[in-house]
């Protein structure tokens, strides 16, 4: 972020709604990764982490622009008002979601990335926090893959899944 700080100088103060992820690719992240480097403490551990599976944040939405409140505006002015802040940046890690109106080529893609779902939401609602509005909702893409629970882990309180493969178990999550 502060590498880019020099070229967005002119929209701060800014605040930015998104996601910190670890990608598999641009549509699907990958969650035990970005949670195994929440847990770390030590710089070497977190810095080889880093270098392996870097991690991206996924820009949905604005929220304060030059220091003035967005949450008013529509949806597609925020999304626009945000692709022209991305517009401005020159790096792989801050990415810009972008959004459609087609929805049959969003889910294609979604569905063909292994991507977690769709987030859809009214073209002129205003911007709210948490849950207690109708203006967006999940369009989940539920994956079914038949496991075995091998293990429980009193610490964290996990179930190990397990698939059989010729006569071993191979362990696929928690």
């Amino acid at each position: 972020c502060k590498s880019q700080q020099a070229q967005l100088q002119q929209y701060l103060p800014l605040t930015i709604d998104g996601e910190l992820v670890v990608l598999n690719n641009f549509y699907q992240a990958n969650f035990p990764w970005i949670q195994k480097r929440a847990r770390m403490h030590h710089i070497d551990s977190i810095q080889a982490a880093a270098m392996k599976r870097p991690a991206n944040f996924m820009a949905f939405d604005i929220i304060l622009f030059q220091g003035k409140p967005m949450t008013d505006q529509t949806l597609e002015q925020r999304k626009t008002l945000l692709q022209q802040v991305f517009a401005q940046m020159d790096t792989d890690k801050l990415c810009y979601v972008t959004h459609s109106y087609n929805a049959q080529e969003l889910w294609n893609t979604v569905y063909t990335y292994l991507g977690e779902g769709i987030v859809a939401k009214r073209r002129k609602s205003t911007y709210k926090q948490g849950r207690s509005h109708q203006d967006w909702f999940k369009i989940k893409n539920w994956r079914e893959i038949p496991g075995v629970l091998t293990t429980f882990d009193e610490s964290n309180h996990y179930f190990h899944v397990a698939v059989f493969k010729n006569d071993e178990t191979i362990g696929i999550g928690k």
